[in-house]
């Protein structure tokens, strides 16, 4: 697919005392001789947590593809998804005929996986494009962007992501769902948000949780202007903003 420069979409989930960006320093001697041991002293203002790496060129290198899985299960699955859970690491994936289907990797996402058609929970998945997962406690969920339903659905695996899920239909949310494609779950302080594209109007819908994916969430239209069929969603912060951007499947931007 081409992509040309187009729609980015800029969001700000603001709370009070955002913080401002982290300035990255520190102190290290001027002189040093060969195999002496050296003391780097941080003195980085406003950072949470650290990681270090002085090693230039990370991405330089191209990477190596290989095949996760080759079987006709997936078969042009619409999206997906891997997680990490207590138990290890897992893949999931709907495929062309609404089943969900999920790739148990064991402790590293480099092995074979086993594939386990999930089936269709409930007989309520219908052309979904998308999912997303989240962990809250010990417990797993997934939005599930259900398009030709124009409606949504919550996934509970519980504690194991290899039961089969309950499901709960969000429904359309007094219609502002219109052919839901993309999705993106986010938190900020302690309200979490769930943003979908919609693929027949040009919107992304903000959904507000609250505390819990278990709420009822309270939906917010956000236009996006010069959009004609929005696909995937991907959101960051940035220092004290937060910044999306989206695919547009119609005009070939994004």
């Amino acid at each position: 697919m081409k992509f040309t420069a187009g729609v980015i979409l800029a969001i700000v989930l603001s709370s009070p005392g955002s913080g401002q960006c982290p300035t990255a320093n520190f102190n290290a001697p001027v002189s040093v001789c060969i195999n002496e041991s050296v003391y780097l002293q941080n003195t980085t203002v406003g950072a949470t947590s650290y990681q270090w790496d002085f090693c230039s060129g990370d991405l330089v290198s191209p990477p190596v593809p290989a095949v996760a899985a080759t079987n006709q299960t997936i078969f042009r699955a619409r999206s997906f998804r891997l997680v990490q859970s207590s138990s290890g690491w897992y893949g999931f994936a709907i495929d062309q005929d609404f089943f969900l289907v999920r790739m148990a990797f064991g402790n590293n996402p480099a092995n074979v996986p086993t594939l386990t058609t999930v089936g269709n929970p409930a007989s309520a998945i219908k052309f979904a494009l998308d999912l997303r997962f989240w962990q809250e406690g010990p417990n797993w969920f997934a939005l599930v962007a259900n398009t030709s339903a124009n409606n949504i659905l919550l996934l509970n695996f519980g504690a194991d992501l290899t039961s089969t899920p309950t499901v709960t239909d969000l429904g359309s949310l007094g219609g502002l769902v219109k052919g839901p494609s993309g999705i993106d779950i986010v938190k900020e302080g302690n309200n979490l948000f769930a943003f979908f594209t919609n693929a027949t109007a040009p919107e992304v819908l903000r959904l507000d949780f609250g505390s819990s994916i278990t709420n009822a969430p309270m939906p917010n239209v956000i236009s996006m202007q010069g959009a004609t069929s929005l696909r995937g969603i991907s959101l960051t912060k940035e220092c004290d903003r937060w910044f999306g951007l989206s695919t547009d499947n119609g005009t070939n931007q994004l």
